[in-house]
């Protein structure tokens, strides 16, 4: 799940106070930042949930957007990326003004960037939400469409981390590696990303059809992998994203992902 510390709608008590009410267990993994997940784990007992700690982190395979999650055991081993998603948070902010140049110079569209600058973490997605809060007259799908999606001439890579070496950061910071939404890839195979050592896969996702869920659960059984789902959500009624609580892990399929992730 996503907070505003990344391109979530909500603060990081919204967001608790909102999934109280329909899951046990949380993650909060915002984009290449750990401030939601920080945040939360200092107020998670005035709700009643367990809070498992992570990070969703960008990287790139054969010129594609692959995301792998980070899942800690403890605040101490998170905190040991803290200095590399600093660096991280850099690289998004300066991609911004550059998206934002690139948005006036091709299509006289005028961004104020003030707003996403506050952020952890900007995203294209909170470029495209702020586009829209500024009046600007599209729809968050149109935007990404017409103008940031990734054959347009505004669009800019978020990360040029390699999947290989995203991983290797995670791991040696002490996390759990797992493969985020492997339906999202158009051109990577997931058997490709798995072999380059994860410990899960994300088979339980909220765009799946029923036949990708079946296929990549046989995935992860087939290489030994547990198993996580993700509603992945940003806001409500997002049609390309999930609602709180529409997707789910429960029995030995919990079981074990607790396992792993709080030892």
């Amino acid at each position: 799940m996503h907070t505003t510390y990344s391109d979530g709608f909500l603060s990081v008590d919204e967001l608790l106070k909102v999934a109280e009410k329909s899951v046990d267990y949380i993650a909060i993994t915002d984009h290449d930042s750990i401030d939601g997940a920080l945040e939360a784990y200092q107020k998670i007992d005035n709700y009643n949930l367990k809070l498992v700690l992570g990070v969703e982190l960008s990287t790139y395979n054969k010129n594609e957007s692959v995301h792998i999650l980070g899942y800690f055991k403890n605040v101490d081993d998170m905190k040991k990326i803290a200095d590399f998603l600093s660096e991280q948070k850099k690289i998004r902010s300066d991609r911004c003004l550059e998206i934002a140049k690139r948005l006036k110079m091709y299509y006289g569209l005028d961004l104020d960037t003030s707003r996403l600058m506050k952020r952890s973490c900007v995203t294209r997605g909170s470029i495209a939400h702020e586009m829209v809060r500024q009046g600007m007259p599209y729809t968050v799908q149109e935007i990404f469409e017409k103008f940031i999606g990734d054959d347009c001439k505004a669009y800019i890579p978020s990360s040029k981390i390699s999947t290989l070496d995203g991983i290797k950061i995670l791991r040696d910071a002490g996390a759990i590696i797992v493969l985020a939404h492997p339906v999202r890839f158009k051109i990577n195979n997931p058997q490709e990303i798995i072999d380059m050592g994860v410990d899960g896969m994300e088979a339980r996702y909220s765009i799946n059809t029923k036949a990708q869920t079946e296929r990549y659960l046989s995935l992860a059984k087939k290489n030994n992998l547990f198993v996580t789902a993700g509603s992945d959500f940003h806001y409500f009624n997002d049609s390309e994203h999930g609602d709180i609580g529409c997707v789910y892990i429960e029995g030995d399929e919990l079981q074990e992902f607790i396992k792993r992730v709080r030892g």
